[in-house]
């Protein structure tokens, strides 16, 4: 079987097991001092769901509960990885949070319900500014950045 190759800057890492619950970051990790947004959000079934691409926030997602299968394309023109695609399955059986960097667009589905952590950088102004694309708004992009 031909190992998958990753998108540059696209970080996925275990999360620890707590008395409580689990621990997502710590300041061991050197990425809360980036991150000013925090969302939870539910995950419902969808057939065909749509991408986002920050343009330049990074975001971590976490799995809550369920199970959610993120499809990734990295569209940074300069990046080793233009134009690259992947898809990882995370679960609360064995939690893992995924680090996407600006410029990837990601989309995230499941079969079933499902709750996610969502963190974000710079939460307000420009920097927050969101894509919302179809598959076929992806394609175009990279013929665009690629002629």
């Amino acid at each position: 079987m031909q190992k998958m190759k990753s998108i540059s800057d696209v970080h996925v890492f275990a999360q620890t097991k707590i008395d409580r619950g689990r621990l997502i970051l710590s300041e061991e990790d050197h990425l809360l001092r980036r991150f000013g947004k925090l969302e939870i959000v539910d995950i419902s079934p969808t057939a065909a769901p749509l991408f986002h691409l920050k343009k330049s926030t990074d975001q971590i997602i976490a799995i809550i509960d369920g199970m959610i299968q993120v499809q990734l394309i990295d569209l940074r023109k300069l990046s080793p990885t233009f134009g690259l695609e992947m898809s990882i399955e995370i679960n609360e059986i064995k939690p893992q949070a995924i680090l996407i960097p600006f410029g990837v667009a990601s989309s995230i589905g499941s079969n079933k319900k499902g709750k996610v952590l969502w963190l974000s950088t710079h939460s307000g102004g420009e920097s927050s500014q969101e894509l919302i694309l179809e598959r076929s708004d992806i394609e175009e992009m990279k013929k665009t950045y690629e002629g």
